[in-house]
């Protein structure tokens, strides 16, 4: 018994794998690090939309006019937009702390339909009124899931 338990012990542990999938969305806002450790994103229509909500409830809501790899731009002019942003400041219900996207984009680097993972990089700004702005840059998503 005693030659037959250390070998259970190293079997035990040599079957023990990391098979949790990293998986984030990062960004600074206005130069503040925000971070969403499990976003959501939903395919519908052939649209992705993109939802991080960080730990203080600050969001953003990114909609991709795509599910492929590639640059999707942001525009204000009427039918030239290929994405669009929102940044919500809080959880609460209300418009006044939500600020719409007017410029930026997004490069979407990897969209694995297999396994439904996407990863990507974006950067916009957004305005709540002519005089008030939010500025969202170095955003990551890493390995978030797809869901259908």
């Amino acid at each position: 018994m005693k030659r037959i338990l250390p070998l259970f012990i190293i079997l035990f542990f040599l079957g023990c794998s990391k098979d949790s999938v990293m998986y984030r969305m990062t960004a600074f806002i206005n130069g503040d690090a925000w971070q969403c450790i499990m976003p959501v994103i939903v395919v519908e229509n052939m649209k992705l939309v993109i939802t991080g909500t960080s730990l203080d409830g600050r969001t953003i809501i990114i909609t991709v006019n795509g599910i492929s790899p590639g640059r999707y731009q942001l525009s204000a002019a009427e039918g030239l937009a290929q994405c669009a942003a929102l940044y919500k400041a809080s959880l609460q219900v209300s418009d006044e702390d939500a600020y719409a996207s007017i410029d930026g984009s997004i490069t979407l680097s990897s969209v694995d339909q297999v396994n439904n993972r996407v990863s990507g990089t974006f950067q916009f700004s957004c305005y709540r009124n002519l005089t008030e702005s939010v500025s969202i840059t170095q955003g990551q998503i890493t390995n978030a899931k797809i869901t259908f």
